[in-house]
């Protein structure tokens, strides 16, 4: 059990907003998760079969050889969801990452 004052290891760390950087290519991703930094960066690694991360390392063997878990790092938290939504955008539109680059959107127009 952690007390306040305890260290709590990165890879433990939720609410964070993190990158993804190839190391082959230099392709970069962000995102956020809600859950443990390192289950999340698994998922983009071998599980999440839509992720951006998990289709760019499997359009290329040199990707896929040469990254692991240390091409994700932490670069902001928050403490609440909307919070942590707002710092993923904000970083986004700072950092302009390949792949998050949206492929196909739906155009909506507001109407009062």
């Amino acid at each position: 059990m952690f007390s306040a004052k305890d260290f709590i290891p990165e890879s433990l760390k939720s609410r964070v907003v993190y990158q993804f950087t190839c190391a082959s290519c230099g392709a970069r991703y962000i995102g956020e998760t809600n859950t443990h930094f390192h289950t999340r960066a698994n998922e983009h690694l071998f599980r999440d079969k839509n992720s951006h991360v998990f289709k760019h390392l499997n359009c290329s063997r040199h990707c896929w050889d040469s990254c692991d878990a240390s091409s994700f790092k932490i670069i902001d938290f928050a403490k609440t969801f909307s919070q942590l939504k707002i710092k993923e955008s904000f970083n986004i539109e700072r950092l302009n990452p390949e792949l998050n680059k949206q492929v196909e959107h739906v155009n909506l127009s507001l109407h009062f």
